[in-house]
């Protein structure tokens, strides 16, 4: 199966077509069943618009917080929906609560992506309110009963579906490992830029980890002790988790292999060995989907063996005594992708096998591993500083907005002014690239989406073909709007074109040219007005840093406090690990982003990267040794040896160790990695100021190695 069509046929069987179906039947369903009671043209066109507005809304998660969501919305858009048409009579004031309104909806964005849905809701509500003729209580009502019947529809649906959507949040991650590993197989890639292709993993990584807490917030809320359906998916996403992050490899590894391996087989063989496993999970990820019958396997056993034969060749060459590091290193990347293979065979069991799994009490454990996010209102008082960029982007869109009414307003040629202004809405961002990047997708899809929306309006096509092509763009919009946006806003454009003519007739093309001069237009301004108050990325980029290390330094504490001291269980590590590759995925985003912003405000991008693949590789290599001390242990527990983990050093062979580990606890100390000193020949000079790197932890990997490869041959 072809990528490109193996993601056409994966996107029809995932969740986001699912979640585009529903917004379409919960928008035209009501339409038609309303056209057929005769119900007036308007008063059918606002109750459509209130479940429109709130469809903006509806996005994955648990059922008691999507019931909070689309509530809390449903009251808050009919608020606005009323005082929006009550005085839209009044030219100024209408003016003035629509900045207020794009204030208050920006400024909601402070509790993250669900909240900057609700915002926009807003704003939405109030521009399509703008023009509109009937009785400020008639429409308001009709709008209102949209928003709660869209309301009460996706949650029932939601309730009803509630295992299936985990089901597709879960092939989701599987497809996004595959990625992952895509990535991981360029760095095999010998004359391919290693720098680039980093960073390319780095930002799978980070989609990796956001889908990853999706679903755990999804499951881990659920009672699955009983059923077994949530516990196959529990130990599934359990399984990808440990795959990842077995496979999370310093960047200097791949410059090592580059250099003593250039141009060998052992590359290649890793490399195909990361390309099958990719093939693998995707086969997974749609079989769970229900896109194959039959769960196809790629075996791995030729690559296996021919690294163990190159392995076997070195070693006869002398490479384990003249070069132990490099030996290591290769010994090191084989055992992970043996463990992979193992893991992929343990996902295709839970898949194929019906064996009943036993239920632990574990719940407790995994409740730590939801993301909690209340909304509070010093959430918002928070905000109102001059260094927030949430502020700084609520101030510059409000005024964006301000410019854009005095704009319509002036100007006699804009009928349709109002499409000015939702430009604006959906290009403005706290970000400058994101911005960019929308400015581009939008301006392309919405040229395209006028010209065949144009076309169509041009054949004066019947009623009943255009509520169907409607139907269809809006499932494509919809559906679309996670996975391509150019995309989504071709088919956008077409359902808003071919409305906006039904409500406010043009002649031929007029319309579609009319709405490419006011995407033009809004997108003018808000690239201008971005500039207004800017929230560079480098203004995030400190904190960043230091969060980063901070977390390093956290996991340095657990991998000590589990392992050594055992004074808290495996689940404090396992939270610590989480939230260090989240700190350098967010890391990573800061400088992906700042590479598109203006070379004028980007800070010492080759410092930043430098700093990002360090410590990446630095938790790589954490992530090795809790996986070796975790082994260890349990070895040492079947062989009934009693093993002191203390501070006397009473195990002789363990002393270099715990010697080495007190100067890793001395190197992670944040006052000791002073960013002043990063990158600075003073580092070089003093190794107590350089920062920890991930070869000052692989000698302890090495101390373990040998340690379990000795308990394990007595």
């Amino acid at each position: 199966m072809g990528k490109s069509f193996f993601d056409v046929y994966r996107f029809f069987l995932g969740y986001n077509f699912m979640v585009g179906v529903r917004t379409g039947v919960g928008i035209f369903a009501p339409l038609i069943i309303l056209l057929l009671y005769k119900v007036e043209y308007n008063n059918v066109l606002a109750f459509c618009f209130g479940a429109l507005i709130i469809s903006t809304t509806d996005k994955i998660g648990p059922i008691k917080h999507k019931i909070n969501e689309m509530f809390s919305a449903w009251i808050l858009i009919s608020l606005t929906v009323f005082i929006a048409a009550s005085i839209n009579q009044y030219p100024i004031l209408i003016g003035l609560f629509i900045i207020l309104i794009t204030f208050i909806g920006s400024l909601i964005g402070t509790f993250g992506i669900k909240g900057t849905a609700i915002g926009f809701s807003l704003i939405f509500a109030t521009i399509i309110s703008i023009k509109q003729v009937q009785s400020p209580l008639i429409y308001s009502l009709y709008t209102s009963a949209g928003c709660l019947c869209y309301a009460l529809y996706t949650l029932i649906l939601a309730y009803l579906f509630q295992k299936k959507s985990s089901h597709q949040a879960l092939a989701d991650a599987y497809f996004l490992l595959g990625r992952y590993l895509r990535a991981l197989s360029f760095c095999y890639r010998q004359y391919n830029t290693l720098d680039e292709s980093y960073q390319s993993l780095m930002a799978a990584q980070a989609d990796l980890l956001e889908s990853q807490q999706i679903i755990r917030d999804l499951i881990y809320r659920q009672n699955f002790k009983e059923d077994q359906d949530y516990l196959r998916m529990t130990q599934q996403l359990l399984v990808l988790i440990d795959i990842q992050e077995k496979l999370v490899t310093p960047f200097q590894d791949f410059r090592t292999f580059r250099k003593h391996f250039a141009n060998s087989d052992i590359q290649i063989f890793f490399r195909d060995l990361t390309l099958k496993a990719a093939v693998n999970l995707e086969g997974i990820g749609l079989h769970s989907l229900g896109g194959v019958k039959r769960l196809q396997r790629l075996g791995f056993k030729a690559e296996l063996r021919a690294l163990e034969y190159e392995i076997e060749l070195k070693k006869r060459e002398h490479l384990d005594k003249q070069d132990p590091d490099i030996y290591h290193l290769l010994m090191g990347h084989y055992k992970k992708y043996l463990i992979l293979t193992r893991q992929l065979e343990n996902l295709r069991e839970l898949h194929l096998d019906d064996n009943i799994i036993k239920a632990e009490d574990i719940q407790g454990q995994f409740y730590k591993f939801i993301k909690h996010q209340p909304w509070t209102l010093t959430q918002l008082k928070n905000q109102f500083n001059k260094h927030s960029s949430i502020m700084r982007h609520s101030i510059r869109t409000s005024l964006a907005m301000a410019f854009c009414l005095l704009i319509v307003a002036y100007t006699s040629f804009l009928n349709h002014g109002f499409w000015i202004a939702f430009t604006i809405v959906t290009l403005m961002n706290p970000g400058f690239s994101v911005m960019r990047q929308k400015t581009r997708e939008r301006i392309i899809g919405t040229i395209i989406g006028c010209i065949i929306g144009g076309v169509m309006i041009n054949f004066h096509l019947s009623i009943h073909v255009m509520i169907a092509i409607l139907f269809v763009c809006i499932v494509l919009s919809n559906g679309l709007g996670a996975v391509r946006l150019d995309l989504s806003i071709i088919f956008s454009t077409i359902y808003v074109l071919v409305l906006s003519n039904y409500q406010y007739p043009a002649s031929d093309f007029f319309l579609a040219l009319e709405r490419i001069l006011d995407t033009l237009i809004g997108a003018s301004i808000a690239i201008v007005f971005s500039f207004l108050l800017p929230s560079w990325e480098r203004f995030e980029l400190e904190s960043l840093k230091m969060s980063a290390k901070q977390e390093i330094r956290n996991l340095v504490a657990s991998i000590e406090s589990v392992w050594v001291k055992k004074e808290i269980d495996m689940v404090e590590y396992r939270l610590n690990r989480r939230a260090t590759l989240l700190a350098i995925a967010a890391v990573t985003n800061c400088f992906n982003k700042m590479q598109r912003e203006p070379k004028a405000q980007q800070a010492n991008l080759e410092e930043l990267s430098y700093f990002i693949s360090r410590n990446q590789s630095v938790a790589s290599e954490l992530i090795q040794l809790a996986y070796l001390l975790d082994q260890y242990q349990k070895l040492s527990v079947s062989k009934n040896i009693d093993i002191d983990y203390n501070t006397n050093y009473n195990v002789n062979y363990l002393t270099e160790f715990y010697l080495l580990f007190d100067k890793i606890k001395a190197k992670v100390d944040t006052q000791l990695l002073d960013p002043q000193h990063w990158g600075h020949s003073s580092c070089q000079n003093n190794p107590l100021l350089a920062p920890l790197s991930a070869s000052e932890i692989k000698p302890l990997i090495w101390l373990l190695e040998e340690q379990i490869n000795h308990l394990s041959s007595t």
